[in-house]
């Protein structure tokens, strides 16, 4: 009879492995304990490179006559996320009651003209005149209930300060806000109608030195896209539109800090197929520009049209971006122009020019999208009202080409 082997045992309150006998297991019977990743050390990858870049061509059939550029860029991999498609989902739980679930719109006139359903997202109509209502408010519930008192500052072009300003306001947290002092009038009022309290900035001055007194005085500082909420939160916009149209293939998200779209990758990840596209203005294309070294870099100059569009990416959305994009477009300002009076003028949306960049390059180029169903994002509605007349004669000049046969879907 075979001699039975002795069993190996935990000894209680140790990380021991004895055996019956008393005599140490050999070294290949200790399991070893796995680590974990810690969240605080530095997220570092390979540098990622643009591997083909299109020339610009003139399609023959569009809604825009225009130019555009598509860069293809290999993700880097062999990184740990900062977050996951469960932060997304536990966001879209606590902005259930607050946010709105803004509508997922059909365009006929669109589909027929670009032979392939079109889907817009109208963030435009959110809280807030945007999208950023969603990680604003996040951020601002996930405070200790002493840093809300205390109160919250920001620097921003115009749409994260409204919609801090409405958070604030919700959650009894004054709001000190720094922007630019031509920015216009109905922002500035819609934000000191809730109570914030508005700094202007020149040109020039630079947001620091604006912002350390009211540091000073203990206030939490809230950027733009900077937090791990704001990413989540704007997840949540691309979340909205798979559940409402699983069959999407392609979703086109404007670039900035790069929250919206790095929230729309986390989505897509559980969505095989589903291309994730990040669209920008071709004069202050930062997004790109990272991308293609592997580092955050700046844009050379802001874009004239969709200024409020940040010229380079945040931290966070730049780690997750860098994994998961693999393609960028940039369109040039006179599309952005265009389209954003195409959008009041022919389907009554309003759109500020930076909400309407990824409209622009459906409208321009939908030939070089992958095929099957769009989703587009009308990222913010908080147009200055001021340009308005100049973009309706842009859009008087607008060449629209004959509607082309929709094929069988």
């Amino acid at each position: 009879m075979a001699e039975a082997t002795p069993l190996v045992m935990r000894t209680p309150g140790t990380r021991q492995m004895t055996r019956r006998d008393g005599r140490e297991p050999p070294a290949e019977a200790r399991p070893a304990k796995p680590r974990r990743p810690r969240r605080s050390q530095p997220l570092r990858s390979p540098a990622r490179r643009a591997t083909t870049a299109l020339v610009r061509y003139q399609p023959s059939s569009t809604l825009l006559e225009d130019t555009m550029t598509v860069y293809h860029l290999a993700p880097a991999a062999g990184t740990l996320l900062p977050l996951s498609l469960d932060d997304v989902r536990r966001a879209q739980q606590e902005l259930q009651t607050i946010a709105g679930r803004t509508p997922l719109l059909r365009v006929p006139e669109v589909d027929v003209r670009l032979g392939r359903p079109v889907y817009v997202k109208a963030e435009n109509t959110q809280r807030a005149g945007s999208f950023k209502f969603r990680g604003a408010y996040l951020t601002v519930s996930r405070l200790r209930l002493l840093d809300r008192l205390r109160g919250i500052a920001t620097a921003s072009g115009g749409n994260h300060a409204y919609a801090l300003a409405l958070a604030g306001h919700l959650l009894d947290a004054p709001v000190a806000a720094v922007l630019p002092a031509d920015s216009d009038d109905f922002t500035r009022s819609a934000i000191t109608a809730l109570g914030a309290t508005v700094i202007p900035r020149q040109p020039g001055e630079p947001a620091e030195a604006l912002l350390h007194p009211l540091l000073e005085q203990g206030r939490t500082l809230i950027s733009p896209d900077g937090r791990r909420e704001m990413i989540s939160g704007a997840g949540t916009v691309a979340l909205e539109m798979m559940e409402d149209a699983p069959h999407l293939k392609t979703l086109l998200v404007p670039l900035g800090s790069g929250a919206l779209a790095a929230g729309a990758a986390l989505v897509a990840q559980c969505h095989p197929g589903v291309h994730v596209i990040g669209v920008e203005p071709e004069t202050s294309a930062g997004t790109l520009s990272s991308l293609s070294v592997g580092r955050r870099l700046a844009a050379r100059e802001p874009s004239p049209g969709a200024g409020c569009l940040r010229q380079y990416p945040a931290r966070l959305p730049f780690e997750i971006l860098r994994q998961r994009m693999t393609q960028v477009i940039t369109v040039s300002e006179a599309a952005i122009a265009q389209t954003t009076a195409m959008l009041g003028r022919s389907f009554k949306q309003v759109a500020e020019p930076s909400g309407a960049v990824a409209f622009a390059a459906l409208l321009a180029h939908p030939q070089h999208l992958p095929d099957g169903p769009v989703g587009v994002i009308l990222s913010g509605g908080n147009a200055d009202f001021r340009h308005f007349p100049h973009l309706v004669d842009d859009a008087r000049r607008t060449t629209v080409t004959a509607p082309q046969p929709a094929p069988a879907l």
